[in-house]
């Protein structure tokens, strides 16, 4: 496992700096194509992928949101959902059965709606595009910078003001943190937007839009963010040269962001951590969960439900209820086999000190709480 490795083939990637600042390996892992595990995506990214695609058709086409209605919402989410290969087994267990409502509520698909429709006019319309032919405006704008060898595709860059332009990255959920700050990854992200647009119009002042759902940012391009950008991008650059193969292993930086880790099951030092000791620390990041590691002891089967018995490192047992029976076929012929568990969730709030004894997958009461990212791997497979 330790042997695996990997190759940057592909310019700097701005979406991702906020990854390579605290796990190069997961960088790599993200913006390769690849064959390794990734967990499943949790209903509510594909939706916001939905919304964001939607956007993005709409702008281009210069057409209005105001009929965007909750109706095409769902049909789009369907669609998108059984193209998504990484949906997972969970998420389509419970849409066989419940349908959308099971994966996400009326409210999150009405604030979405809403939410495109505050997009048109205030800011798509805001400033024009008197300079179209010599500045770089418009509507997912590719940008290149050779200095850097980065590209990334802005959402919208207007002129605001004869010396201004202004760079605008849209994003379906909140785009600050608890103190009112932009998110780091955000930030890094909009930045080096801003920095390649500074490349091909040095003599602008560069602004920076970020929009989400539920909250917005605006700041400029100032010294500060252009060194911390330029910085990881010349780390980037020097610890992954392109098309050279590197070890993930050594590139992995395990910390407590591991645990919202959509990577993390194709991780040789997360998965040395497991195999050696109990989840090191739990997060209650949205959509986190619990991972464990340990040998099946056995494997009960009800209406198409599994109850799952482990042994972990410390010689205690543990039980893992509600897993869909589809997720693992015939799982009488990995009893006595390591097994790994990523993304469980537990029955109530766990202190930090204390380990839970009881997980589950499918959550009965409220499949939108369900363990979406649930993923397994046993003994000899990858």
């Amino acid at each position: 496992m330790n042997e695996m490795t990997l190759s940057r083939t592909r310019p700097v990637l701005p979406s991702l700096l906020g990854y390579f600042a605290v796990c190069p390996a997961k960088y790599l892992l993200e913006s390769e194509a690849h064959s390794y595990a990734r967990l499943p995506l949790h209903p509510g990214v594909i939706l916001g992928q939905v919304i964001h695609q939607r956007v993005n058709s709409v702008i281009r086409r210069e057409a209005a949101f105001g009929n965007y209605t909750l109706r095409q919402l769902e049909n789009d989410f369907s669609i998108e959902l059984a193209a998504n290969r990484r949906a997972g087994p969970v998420a389509n267990w419970i849409y066989d059965r419940h349908g959308v409502a099971g994966l996400v509520s009326r409210q999150m698909l009405v604030t979405q709606i809403r939410y495109v429709r505050s997009l048109m006019p205030p800011v798509f319309v805001k400033g024009g595009l008197a300079h179209e032919k010599t500045l770089p405006v418009g509507r997912e704008v590719m940008l290149t910078s050779n200095d850097f060898d980065m590209h990334g595709r802005a959402d919208l860059i207007y002129q605001e003001r004869p010396d201004r332009l202004n760079v605008v990255d849209l994003k379906t959920g909140k785009v600050t943190d608890e103190q009112n700050q932009p998110k780091e990854a955000n930030l890094l992200q909009v930045a080096a937007y801003g920095i390649m647009v500074k490349e091909r119009a040095p003599d602008m002042n560069i602004g920076l839009v970020l929009t989400g759902s539920r909250d917005s940012w605006e700041g400029a391009l100032n010294t500060d963010l252009i060194e911390r950008v330029t910085t990881i991008i010349k780390n980037i650059n020097r610890l992954l040269p392109r098309n050279i193969p590197l070890s993930v292993y050594e590139l992995a930086c395990p910390g407590t962001y591991c645990s919202h880790c959509s990577c993390r099951c194709s991780c040789p030092a997360w998965t040395e951590k497991l195999r050696k000791q109990m989840q090191p620390s739990l997060s209650d990041h949205q959509h986190g969960g619990i991972d464990i590691s340990g040998k099946l002891l056995d494997a009960e089967s009800d209406d198409h439900l599994l109850t799952l018995k482990i042994l972990l490192p410390d010689n205690s047992v543990v039980k893992v209820f509600r897993v869909p029976s589809s997720t693992i076929p015939d799982p009488t012929e990995i009893i006595g086999k390591q097994i790994a568990l990523y993304g469980l969730n537990t029955f109530s709030e766990t202190p930090i000190e204390y380990f839970p004894r009881n997980f589950y997958v499918i959550n009965m009461q409220d499949t939108r709480r369900s363990a979406f990212q649930f993923h397994w791997q046993s003994e000899g497979e990858n």
